[in-house]
């Protein structure tokens, strides 16, 4: 009995403790940017673009491009991990809905905390983009219902991604957040934005690009000032919002709407749209990404919650069992003790 008291507790300990380093070692340390991550999300909208050879050739009526059915797909794919750290590509490739042509690409590489999903300085000697913020690639496994400052590589800056409350997709709840932003374009000739434009073409592009009325007034008395080679600049702006599931941080659902605008160096009062990107998640994708959610959330609250509380009362009712155990074994040996003594003579 006394060996089976033992034996019983030990395996009520054993189970505590599997439960203990589960809960508070085990998952907090899988709470963390899986190293085989390699996730294509799909967007659907409109493009608008400048038309650069149309342009060149006078051509006003296809200088522009305009709402053409475009299909994003933005592919987030670890590299490389050290500990808590992960060199991380996030690449997209816009093509054309109606032929699948490729229009424009985009690539980018980040260091970033596979915890936390906040960039951290480069580790590997490999180059990475120096980004900022909060938010980079996507938010952090257990998101807060706070303010986050999301990373704009298209401008080198960062802007605030409000908490705007809860809601649902497709019955999941998720935490919804918003943000926007202005800003000078870092980096116009990595997107194959020109420097300057020819001085002739400066007229077509006004016209194609709309400018109003009260901006052509101001374009026109400059024009006789401006050099054959006029310098440009370019502001990009975006407006996004997005829906995220918390406890794993998986973006279920996303819109963004991105312009560049051009400007005359010096002149910046009069702008021009060179491209307009209007996209979301396709409802396909939206409904992936919601079972890919509840699938981790599943993960999570099993191996978090459910299995360590299974483990915990089977070790609780060891460890009961096993005093109990000792228990009857000492009233069993206070029972045959008087039965033992010699009687009196």
């Amino acid at each position: 009995m006394r060996r089976w008291a033992i034996v019983v507790g030990a395996l009520g300990a054993v189970l505590l403790l599997g439960a203990a380093t589960l809960r508070f070692v085990v998952v907090p340390r899988s709470k963390v940017l899986p190293a085989d991550t390699n996730q294509v999300v799909v967007y659907a909208g409109t493009m608008t673009a400048l038309n650069a050879s149309a342009l060149q050739a006078g051509d006003l009526a296809n200088a522009f491009v305009r709402d053409l059915p475009v299909r994003v797909e933005r592919t987030v794919k670890v590299l490389s991990t050290s500990g808590g750290k992960a060199r991380v590509s996030d690449a997209s490739v816009v093509k054309s809905a109606a032929t699948g042509e490729t229009l424009t690409t985009s690539a980018n590489v980040y260091t970033l905390d596979r915890g936390s999903m906040a960039p951290v300085a480069n580790f590997m000697d490999q180059p990475a983009e120096a980004a900022s913020g909060d938010v980079v690639v996507g938010f952090p496994i257990g998101t807060g219902k706070h303010t986050y400052q999301g990373w704009v590589q298209e401008t080198g800056k960062t802007t605030p991604l409000a908490f705007d409350g809860t809601t649902k997709r497709q019955g999941l709840d998720v935490y919804s957040f918003s943000g926007q932003h202005t800003a000078p374009l870092a980096d116009p000739g990595a997107m194959g934005l020109p420097a300057s434009i020819p001085k002739s073409q400066l007229g077509t592009l006004a016209l194609a690009g709309n400018v109003s009325q009260d901006q052509a007034a101001a374009l026109l008395p400059a024009l006789a000032t401006l050099p054959d080679d006029v310098p440009l600049t370019y502001t990009f702006a975006t407006k996004g919002g997005y829906w995220v599931e918390p406890a794993t941080g998986i973006v279920v659902d996303m819109k963004r709407a991105d312009t560049i605008n051009v400007a005359i160096k010096g002149l910046e009062s009069v702008t021009m749209p060179v491209l307009n990107l209007d996209i979301a998640y396709t409802p396909d994708n939206v409904t992936s990404m919601v079972g890919d959610a509840k699938d981790a959330r599943a993960q999570l609250a099993l191996f978090g919650t459910t299995v360590p509380l299974a483990l915990s009362v089977l070790g609780i009712i060891g460890l009961s069992l096993s005093v109990e155990l000792f228990h009857v074994q000492r009233r069993r040996g206070a029972v045959r003790e008087p039965l033992g003594r010699p009687v009196a003579a």
